[in-house]
């Protein structure tokens, strides 16, 4: 998803006092980045394994409402834009469906969330 911004711009006309207070934030954010898709990637495994889909697909939904939540708070836009479409995807009582079947839809949004939380650390 295009926003006209580096993905990891702060709002535009953003107080800078503002952004002070929430560079603690960010930079746990940034810190806890590499367990998140360390821990994505894992449940990932599950859900393709058929491993106890249905938690799995429901755990990755869970970790990406978290990110959905803040991370456009934080200057990464484009993460939080596809964590939110990956939680919707992945959400039994939005998309219905089985695991397996919530998981063929929601792959690629996955793959692209991983690969913009990488980019978050390499940043």
């Amino acid at each position: 998803m295009k926003t006209g911004l580096p993905q990891n711009a702060p709002a535009p006309g953003a107080n800078p006092a503002y952004l002070a207070a929430l560079e603690p934030v960010r930079r746990r954010f940034i810190e806890t980045t590499e367990a998140r898709i360390l821990e994505i990637e894992a449940l990932r495994l599950d859900v393709e394994a058929g491993r106890d889909a249905e938690a799995a697909a429901r755990q990755i939904a869970r970790i990406a409402h978290k990110i959905s939540g803040v991370a456009a708070t934080l200057g990464f836009a484009q993460v939080g834009a596809l964590a939110a479409q990956v939680e919707r995807l992945l959400d039994a009582g939005h998309s219905g469906g089985t695991a397996k079947d919530r998981w063929a839809r929601a792959k690629p949004q996955v793959e692209s969330l991983l690969d913009a939380l990488e980019a978050v650390l390499d940043a």
